[in-house]
């Protein structure tokens, strides 16, 4: 037994209380610190915060084209809605979208905020107080949790960040790749691997594919390629295998859409063995998923399928000033589909929904286009083309155009094309220089033109005695024109206008041997279908009956609008001269090819300038008109007025035609102008006169008529003028016809055609032509020798 040491210390209780105290107080600390580290709320050691304005934020990422979900929204530490929280202050001057007090939407910026028992009001710049219950955005954001459940996202959606309206696809669209589809386009998911240059593209990107294509198989993906007969292509490589083919680059695809970029996806591959048998194995395979056009759809999988070379072009995503115009999201970008043409559509026949049902899918393609885009090119939809008749031959891979298409109501046939005021005339293309040229739908006018100067071959045959020769010559034939010396190339060709206006109905080309080859718009054309008006097919024939001794000319007209000031009208020219008192005949190249030329408004309205002849058809010329003249009212005659040089002739006035041998001076008069016409003759006297000779050579000068009219001018080639109508005065008719029929010598003096402002009585008296008779006031002395008798005549001023 151990014995007791009285002096031993012992240890105080106190100790032992300060121990446990110590050991309480680190448990606590680290229980607390592990509740605040697990999230778990201290509500005794919570301090109250003031009131924040808290905007709805996804706890958790949300995958493109997925459903936004509550569970997307739940902070599962909080046990709440996620959200970003903000001071009142902070949302001052920010735009807000709300309910006015009406129940009608609203957008107004924040002026001030304010708040009771945590309780936020808006009070926005028109004064209005808004509770914050009835803003649905703020700054963009989306306040309300029931515009963001059941929405789905366009792009992968970060955590911790508010929705806008951007982050979504339109209401209504299905979560899912069919979701993320724009319309009008439909999507495919390819292997990268097949495709180059799909590495590193994001979602939402635009491209365009290009495909290396094997001359063999260009027409399958171009319909307007024509693989020619006959031909080898030629490759200088070493090599014999396909890669050695010579490729022709085509886009097979543009403005594609990844849908999905590239990702990894494991691909279930089953193998088997004798000694382990069956085996499934997951093999990684990179796959993309793109948006394609529907008729792009089947020429990737048919170059995907052959193993072409493919390469990704991605197109241009800048923004900013000298960028291209961003293109609108594919979600609510508008196209109209309009049908692609699978097989040729000859000309004159119906269309069927079978020119437009592919031969392998069985099934129509669509192009989508622009509205404007279609508008402009007036494309036809669908609906609206079936039983129209084709006007030409529409190829294959083509949308139609309105332009393509015969008349509303056709029934088919060559007839269908031609207008109601036309015929149709066949035309032998080879008689037409230009007729290559031409395609269906052009207009043109036909000239001809033959030679004025022929040669003609002559043989003589000479006979000296028994021995017979033949002399060979040639001879010169010349023919008369009526056009100036200027318009038929110094008097050695002449032109007509055989047609105005033809339209190319219809096109005929070579199947010889030689072009059958040939694609259809290479053949050289054989002949051509023209509608023509009822006078120019008659002119057309009378044509083509003279064999080679014409040469029509094909003259194109352009179907490009004329733009110009709008300071400036246009208005018609006279082409070929037209001459006075001659109605404008409606078949007139004037009326119906009229040469145009820019004018003044203000010199339009002043000289009152046609602007349209048609109008004026069948009206009767006042003057002549010469090639480049403008026509005015002024150069018309009454409505009423009938054809011919009479109704140039004023009331009062007897016309006169003169010859140039009757009337000299006819050369410098033109149509229009005023004359005087004076008389001069010889004096004679009889034997037994004694005249002076001063005034026998003077000789007398009459007035035969004083300011006629000139009412026409008769011109010859090579001649000049040969004849006039002059408009007498009847009080002056019997005397002009009484020169006229003597023998003295009348001659035409212009009158000036200058316009006196002052003094008009006077210059009108000064302006007339007295006669001139050397025997007024001349005196005359009679002597008597013998039985003869003398008279002696002497000037006025000369005694006698």
């Amino acid at each position: 037994m151990r014995g007791i040491n009285p002096h031993a210390r012992r240890t105080s209780p106190m100790w032992y209380l300060l121990g446990v105290a110590i050991v309480l107080v680190f448990g606590a600390s680290a229980t607390l610190g592990t509740l605040w580290a697990a999230g778990v709320p201290l509500q005794f050691w919570a301090v109250a915060k003031p009131p924040r304005i808290q905007i709805p934020v996804n706890a958790r990422p949300v995958a493109a084209y997925a459903v936004v979900t509550r569970e997307d929204l739940i902070d599962t530490q909080k046990r709440a809605i996620a959200s970003i929280e903000l001071r009142p202050e902070q949302i001052v001057g920010i735009g807000a979208k709300f309910t006015d007090d009406k129940g009608e939407p609203a957008e107004s910026a924040v002026k001030e905020v304010l708040e009771d028992n945590g309780q936020f009001t808006l009070v926005v710049a028109s004064g209005q107080k808004v509770p914050l219950g009835r803003v649905r955005e703020l700054g963009g954001a989306l306040m309300s949790v029931n515009d963001i459940i059941g929405r789905v996202v366009g792009k992968d959606k970060n955590p911790g960040l508010a929705f806008n309206e951007s982050s979504f696809l339109p209401k209504g669209t299905r979560p899912g790749l069919a979701g993320a589809t724009p319309p009008g386009m439909q999507s495919i998911t390819l292997e990268s691997s097949k495709i180059t240059g799909l590495h590193g593209l994001k979602l939402g990107d635009t491209i365009d594919l290009i495909a290396s294509i094997p001359h063999e198989f260009l027409g399958e993906f171009d319909p307007t390629h024509r693989q020619r007969r006959g031909v080898v292509y030629v490759n200088k490589g070493k090599g014999t295998d396909d890669s050695s083919q010579p490729f022709a680059e085509r886009t097979i695809a543009q403005g594609a859409l990844i849908i999905s970029p590239v990702r990894i996806r494991q691909k279930p591959s089953t193998t088997s063995s004798l000694t382990q048998g069956q085996k499934v194995q997951n093999i990684p395979v990179e796959e993309v998923v793109l948006a394609l056009m529907p008729a792009d759809l089947s020429h990737v999988k048919k170059a995907i399928d052959k193993g072409l070379n493919v390469i990704a072009v991605a197109q241009s995503g800048r923004g900013g000033e000298g960028a291209p115009v961003a293109t609108p999201e594919p979600a609510t970008k508008l196209a109209v589909a309009f049908p692609l043409v699978k097989r040729t559509i000859p000309a004159f026949q119906r269309i069927t929904d079978q020119d437009f049902i592919d031969p392998v899918t069985r099934r129509p393609e669509f192009s989508y286009v622009d509205p404007d885009v279609a508008t402009q090119r007036k494309l036809v939809p669908y609906d609206f083309l079936l039983g129209r008749v084709a006007s030409r031959d529409i190829d294959v891979g083509s949308v139609i155009s309105e332009t393509e298409l015969a008349q509303q109501g056709a029934q088919g046939g060559i007839g269908s094309v031609i207008p109601a005021d036309r015929q149709a005339v066949v035309v032998d293309a080879h008689r037409i220089v230009g007729a290559d040229m031409l395609s269906v739908g052009d207009r043109l006018d036909v000239l001809g033109s033959f030679a004025l100067e022929l040669e003609r071959s002559v043989v003589e045959t000479e006979r000296v005695g028994d021995v017979a020769r033949n002399r060979n010559f040639s001879e010169s034939i010349e023919r008369k024109t009526e056009l100036a010396w200027s318009d038929s190339l110094g008097h050695r060709s002449e032109h007509w206008f055989v047609a105005i206006d033809a339209h190319v109905v219809a096109i005929a080309r070579s199947l010889d041997s030689s072009a059958a080859s040939a694609a259809p718009t290479a053949r050289p054309v054989s002949s051509l279908t023209l509608a023509v008006r009822l006078k120019d097919a008659e002119a057309i024939a009378q044509a083509a009956a003279m064999d080679k001794k014409i040469v029509l000319t094909a003259a194109f007209r352009s179907n490009l609008p004329t733009a110009h000031s709008p300071d400036l009208t246009s208005v018609p020219i006279c082409s070929v001269g037209l001459r006075a008192f001659e109605a404008l005949d409606a078949w007139s190249p004037a009326v119906l090819r009229p040469a145009m030329s820019f004018v003044s408004n203000d010199v339009v309205a002043a000289r009152q300038i046609i602007t349209d002849l048609r109008p004026y058809a069948g009206r009767v010329l006042s003057r002549n008109k010469q090639p480049g003249d403008y026509f005015t009212t002024a150069d018309f005659l009454p409505e009423d007025a009938k054809p011919g040089v009479a109704a140039g002739i004023a009331a009062g006035h007897r016309g006169f035609l003169v010859a140039k041998d009757q009337l000299a001076g006819l050369d410098v008069i033109q149509q229009g102008s005023r004359v005087d016409v004076l008389a001069a003759s010889e004096l004679n006297f009889p034997d037994n006169y004694d005249v002076a000779p001063e005034m026998i050579a003077r000789g007398r000068v009459e007035v035969a008529a004083q300011n006629v009219e000139v009412v026409q001018v008769y011109k010859e080639p090579n001649r000049g003028v040969v004849a006039a109508v002059l408009a007498i005065p009847v009080e002056e008719a019997s005397r002009f016809e009484a020169s006229l029929a003597a023998d003295g010598e009348l001659r035409v003096v212009p009158r000036s055609q200058t316009v006196f402002i002052a003094a008009p009585q006077a210059n009108a008296a000064s302006d007339v032509i007295t006669a001139a008779d050397p025997l007024v006031g001349a005196k005359f002395l009679e002597q008597l020798v013998g039985s003869q008798r003398r008279v002696s005549v002497f000037p006025a001023t000369v005694k006698p």
